[in-house]
Order: C-alpha cells, then structure tokens, then sequence
C-alpha cells in the first residue's frame, strides 16, 4: 500500500517537474504564489514580504529585478505569467479588450447573486455594460452631491452635541455615511442613522446589517459547503441570513421599481441609479437583463459604491490627522468656499461647488494612489504579442525595450506597484504629498479605477461623494490622533492609522481619530 503511494507520490512529482521544465521559456523567474483568489486569503502569511506576489511590496520586487515586466511560471501548476508595474503596458493590455480578456474567475467573490458586469466578459459584458453605463449621468451627480450633504448634516449632529470634541471610529462611521449616501443617491432609500438597527417589516436582519455581513464574511461563504448552513453554527448562520435577507431586499426594491413605474421612458429624466437602471433595461430593444441579473448589479452598485468608498475616506482621513500641515492647507480652502456654516451656502451646497475644492481632489488622489481600492488586477493574453517596459541598464538607468507575451499567458497588473514607482512619482513616492496633483502629474500611471474599456462607471459617483465628505468634515472639524497615537513618531502614527488588510478590497483597520470643532 505505501508503495503505491510512493510511487503515485513520485509520478505526480516527475509530472510537475516535467511539465514546469518543458512550459518554462529563458529569463522565466520561479513564482512563489499563484496569483489567482486562493492567494487572498494566504496573503498575509505568503509570499515573503517584498517578493512577487506579495500585496504589500510596492515597486520592491521590481527595482530589484531591473525591469518594469517580470516574466514568471508557477512551478506547482506551471502557469506562465508576467507582473506588470509599466504605466505605458499597462495602458496598452486594458485598452485592447480582445487581445487582453479579463479573468472572470477574480470576481466571482462578487458573482452570488448571478451574472453582473464584473463577472462577465465579451459579448455578455457588453450587454452588461450597455445597459449599466446609462444608469450615470449629470442629473445623478447632482443627486449624489447633494444627498452627500443631507447624510453629513445628520451625522454631524451627534458629533456636534458632544462638546468641544470628541473621539469616533471613523472607520465605522465612514462606513454608515457612504451606505446612506449610495442608498439614497442610488436607490432612493433614506436610511435614518436612529433607525438603521431596526430590519425592515417582514424581514429577519436590517438592510444594513445584511449589506455589512455579506460583504465581511464573503470568503467563508466561498469555503463553507452548503451542508455545513444547516448546523447550529452562529457564524454560518448569521453570514446565511445575511445573504438570504440582502437578496430578499434587493428582489423587493426590483418589484417596487417596478409597480411605481411612472411611465418615464428616457433613464435621463430619473436621478438615482436605481430608477436609471431599471429605466434603460426596460427600454432595451435588445437582450434585457432578467431580475437575477438586476439583483447582481444592484449588488454590485452597493458594494462598489459603499466599501470602496468607505475605506478611501478612512485612509484619507487618517492621513490627514497623521499630516495637519496637509490638513490646514485644505481646511483654508473649504473655508473660501464656504466662510459662513450658518449660510444658505453651506446648507444648500450644490454641485457647482464641487469645481471650487481643487486640493480637496488633490487629497482624494493622492490618498487613492496611496491606498487603491485593488492592488493588482489580471487579464489573459488571447494571442502572441509584445508589450513595452523599462530595463534598468549596466550604468543604472532606466531605458525603454519590449517584452514577448505568448497566448495564454496570465498578465498579473500590479496598479499599487506603479502607484508606488519613483520611476513617475519621484523619489517621494511613498510620502503624502496631495500637492503632486495641482500641477501636470502621470495620469497613465495613476490607475486606481482602472482605464479603457473596462473603467470603472462609478468614477465620478465616487469622487463627488468622497470630496464632498473630505472638504464638509474639515470644514467643521479639527482631526487628529487619539493622545496615546498622536505621541508617536508620524512614521508609527503612519503604521497604526493605515495599516490594511486584503478582501473584496484593501480594507482599513478600526480607526479611532479626535474630532476638535472648529467652531464656537
């Protein structure tokens, strides 16, 4: 018996090696992990720190190797890929979406609930997209600008009847804000912060609840066999419920679109994203979208426009505490534009005044090159073709030159890797320094929502939202570490504020911050 297993043992070896050793091409670097989702969840124990593969490397690995195109294979499968931390490659594979496709299989974290436009591609992809793109437009910019300011004005009112200040877990606030302000400026539900605890009539877990729980516990429902559900287990129970209930509500809100349809035919004439959507599916001559795939979407709308948000505001804010020099100089611009908090100016904010808080934005980017939502994305190659890089030569510098890509090749875009290169941003890459965007700056290697066809719709939902929270909060607070942090050299302020961990995207930790008023 054991020595059929031996030799099963040593088979299997001898036909790794072999196909590794015939896969392999010349100047191919052994890979010490898969790049594919298993690698989530390990990251924080594998690879080493500062090899590839690693999410907390920034440009390391590739300084290290002379080249901005590694060329890898993964011995255990022998999956030939190449990482990438070239602005200009980068733009050249997500701009041509037939001969780069996107890995369908690094989204199906996101993909319960059926097919939505991140878990496809191709010809379903562009029905997807078809109709999701006209959800967006100016009329909900609008909306999402000024329902920003509605969620902000409640939730400052408990942060105002505190004192003179007073300590929060902007973390979890930041959470609830961008909740309230996609579920509102996306699907019309004005969730109240004194309610949010209550689920809604004939449901077992408040929408928010349900929302949070899916999201944080995503990887278990990925790993736990259906059986396991039925067993008195509290934490499978509850990530059940959670995922149950959202699909309960999210099914609801279609129904309900549907029934108070008012006979709008154009998406234009509706704000939110919601109403839009269902709009431009029903308008649709061609192939709709059947309700699990409106439920998909709608999922994906939520989380894409609440987690990604919420855990840029946390860094951004925690940044801005770590750095007050950095926070002063955009507090004296958020005070230009509004110089009186008892004005119809500040209470009736528009989005005209969106075009006034320029480091406000600046902020908003430097803290997303800092801290993207996804450190890395991949595409495959359909065909043989080459792709530009940098190769550092014998005297130091760097020059350009090109790289073979063969069909089927994995192509590993390591955005936080060029986010972090001094080969764009300069030997500071790793400070925060907002004022790097206030004049001409890399935008090719700037890439935190991606570009070409596949970039992100929710760009602008997104940065409307964020520099609205950044600029409003400032205005009417002073941020600054908790006394045990603020002790501390800025560089372990740096460590504890903005540590991070890796999800569905780079997740903050619990963040306490000080919020001083600035008024009397």
């Amino acid at each position: 018996m054991l020595s059929t297993a031996g030799a099963l043992g040593v088979a299997s070896l001898v036909f790794v090696l072999a196909r590794w050793l015939l896969r392999r091409e010349r100047g191919d670097r052994i890979l010490l992990a898969d790049a594919g989702p298993v690698a989530i969840p390990l990251s924080a124990l594998w690879p080493p720190k500062g090899r590839l593969g690693d999410y907390w490397s920034h440009f390391i690995p590739f300084d290290r190797a002379g080249t901005t195109v590694v060329p890898c294979i993964f011995p255990l499968t022998a999956q030939r890929c190449i990482h990438v931390a070239d602005a200009e490659a980068m733009k050249t594979i997500l701009n041509d979406r037939h001969g780069f496709v996107k890995n369908t299989k690094e989204y199906e974290l996101l993909g319960f609930f059926g097919a939505n436009i991140l878990c496809t591609e191709g010809d379903e992809w562009v029905r997807h997209r078809s109709i999701a793109r006209k959800s967006f437009g100016e009329k909900n910019n609008a909306l999402v600008w000024s329902e920003t300011v509605r969620v902000l004005d409640e939730w400052f009112m408990p942060w105002d009847h505190a004192g003179s200040s007073t300590t929060t877990n902007i973390t979890d606030d930041l959470r609830h804000i961008t909740l309230f302000v996609i579920a509102s400026a996306g699907f019309s539900l004005k969730l109240v912060r004194s309610k949010m605890a209550r689920p809604s009539a004939g449901f077992r877990m408040p929408f928010g609840e349900a929302l949070f729980t899916a999201v944080h516990t995503v990887f278990l429902r990925i790993a736990t066999p259906r059986f396991l559900y039925s067993l008195p287990i509290p934490s499978l129970q509850r990530c059940d419920t959670a995922y149950t209930e959202l699909e309960r509500y999210i099914r609801q809100m279609i129904v309900e679109a549907r029934e108070g349809e008012t006979g709008v035919s154009d998406a234009s004439e509706a704000a939110d994203l919601f109403r839009r959507l269902v709009d431009a599916n029903q308008a649709e001559t061609g192939a709709r979208l059947s309700d699990e795939e409106l439920a998909a979407n709608i999922y994906v709308y939520f989380v894409a426009g609440h987690e990604t948000s919420s855990h840029t505001l946390t860094f951004a804010l925690a940044l801005l505490a770590i750095h007050p020099e950095v926070q002063e100089k955009l507090y004296d611009e958020v005070q230009r534009v509004w110089p009186d908090l008892n004005s119809e100016q500040w209470s009736s904010s528009t989005l005209n005044d969106s075009t006034k808080l320029e480091y406000a934005l600046a902020v908003f980017r430097e803290t997303l090159r800092l801290f993207p939502a996804a450190i890395r994305i991949s595409r495959w190659a359909t065909g043989d073709m080459t792709i530009p890089c940098q190769n550092r030569n014998a005297a130091g510098c760097w020059e350009p030159g090109r790289v073979a890509v063969r069909a089927g090749t994995s192509c590993i875009l390591n955005l936080h890797s060029v986010h972090m290169s001094p080969l764009y941003w300069g030997d500071d890459a790793a400070a925060f320094r907002p004022e790097r965007f206030l004049s001409e700056w890399p935008r090719d290697a700037w890439v935190p929502f991606t570009c070409g066809p596949h970039v992100c719709l929710g760009q602008r939902f997104a940065t409307l939202e964020s520099i609205c929270v950044l600029a409003r909060i400032v205005r009417k607070y002073r941020l600054a570490p908790t006394p045990e942090i603020a002790v501390l050299p800025r560089e372990q302020q740096w460590a504890r504020l903005t540590k991070w961990t890796v999800g569905i995207t780079v997740t903050p930790g619990p963040v306490q911050l000080v919020l001083e008023r600035r008024y009397k």
